[in-house]
């Protein structure tokens, strides 16, 4: 496991709030992490996982555009 992230780190990945990392640690909730010693380590493949996992409605973009080119190529006609 190499380039574990610290909780600062973690919580500007996730766009989040330290203490909101702290917090669900506690009550055994959010994403995985590894306890060494006194540190606490996030793994990037595991947040990203954690992430994915959060995600609720909308479609995804049409395949080879971002989700603007159909809405630019509806505009051109």
């Amino acid at each position: 496991m190499t380039g574990l992230l610290n909780t600062d780190q973690a919580a500007k990945r996730l766009g989040l709030a330290k203490q909101t990392l702290v917090q669900w640690r506690w009550r055994g909730e959010g994403p995985e992490f590894v306890k060494l010693g006194r540190a606490v380590r996030y793994s990037p493949d595991s947040l990203d996982r954690w992430l994915s996992t959060r995600q609720k409605g909308g479609e995804p973009p049409p395949c080879g555009g971002s989700p603007d080119s159909a809405t630019s190529s509806s505009r051109a006609r």
